[in-house]
């Protein structure tokens, strides 16, 4: 008996805290897919600068670039969100990929980790899982952006041949596009 309520505890954790799998892509054709918005343009900040390993980021402390062998990380601006938001993404090269950080420049320069690069869209973030580790899973995250924070909206676990090649969004702002590296079209209600 006991071992039933742990496994129903699980089940019903899985379902309210987990990750969705890959059967809530649903199948779409290529003009609904063409028919979606495409990702926001990165805007540039010019307050924004690099000098000798340390990245200078406005109302921010300064960060530094780390060239040590067991910890290795370079920092690069990628731009800025919009200026509604002030929201400024980074690019962080490490030895084996990639990793990029949201940092919220209006909330005490709140920092967020995202496992892939950041597609940016209205009050939207859709990041995949892009790590080149062999055991990483193929997960995408959806991001919603107020004014006054960011919060994770609801993660996507993927089968591990399955990546995207190009991302867009539908004109409510309720389902995300998907195209993925086999010509297939798909979109994830959210």
């Amino acid at each position: 008996m006991r071992k039933k309520l742990i496994i129903v505890f699980l089940v019903l954790c899985n379902c309210v805290f987990g990750g969705s799998k890959e059967n809530d892509l649903i199948a779409i054709n290529a003009g609904e897919f063409y028919a979606g918005k495409n990702e926001s343009i990165l805007k540039s900040d010019n307050r924004v600068y690099k000098s000798k390993g340390t990245l200078y980021l406005p109302n921010c402390k300064a960060l530094e670039d780390n060239n040590s062998d067991e910890n290795f990380s370079q920092l690069s601006y990628l731009g800025d969100f919009d200026k509604k938001h002030s929201i400024k993404v980074l690019k962080k090269t490490l030895y084996n990929g990639n990793e990029y950080i949201i940092i919220d420049t209006k909330n005490n320069c709140k920092q967020i980790m995202l496992l892939g690069r950041p597609h940016v869209f209205d009050s939207f973030i859709i990041n995949f899982n892009d790590s080149e580790t062999t055991d990483s899973k193929k997960i995408i995250e959806i991001w919603a952006v107020s004014e006054f924070q960011i919060i994770k909206k609801r993660d996507f676990i993927l089968q591990a041949d399955m990546f995207f090649v190009e991302v867009r969004i539908n004109h409510q702002s309720k389902a995300l596009l998907l195209k993925d590296n086999r010509g297939r079209f798909w979109k994830i209600l959210f």
